[in-house]
């Protein structure tokens, strides 16, 4: 049996993750529960402490996201957000930098930025 099916079978018991308080992770009208549920195991691969849906994101509970996050929904913390601008907003005021992620001609590496202090993603 793989890991991640022993870990939704309770047979292997998760301890929450280390997180970065420094490091939130924002989805924004991500409709895909697979790729929501993908984006727990980025997070916890990170060490992000909180994960934003924003605008349309699915969220748990959803047996597709938890599948898909192998369980990771129960240790991570997430909320919904209906207005990502205004997270944005509240974000920066709380001193966060806020990183875009998107593939495009003038696209930097996400590993050759130096990143510092407080970042949503």
């Amino acid at each position: 049996m793989g890991f991640a099916k022993d870990l939704r079978s309770g047979k292997i018991k998760k301890t929450p993750p280390t997180q970065n308080s420094d490091l939130v992770l924002l989805l924004d009208n991500i409709y895909d529960t697979f790729n929501v549920g993908g984006m727990y195991r980025v997070g916890d691969a990170a060490g992000v402490s909180h994960i934003y849906h924003c605008g349309s994101t699915p969220i748990s509970p959803d047996p597709k996201i938890k599948r898909a996050a192998v369980g990771l929904d129960d240790y991570i913390k997430h909320s919904a957000v209906p207005d990502i601008l205004a997270k944005i907003k509240e974000l920066k005021k709380e001193g966060y930098t806020i990183v875009a992620l998107e593939q495009a001609a003038n696209s930097q590496l996400f590993n050759s930025v130096a990143y510092r202090g407080k970042i949503a993603l």
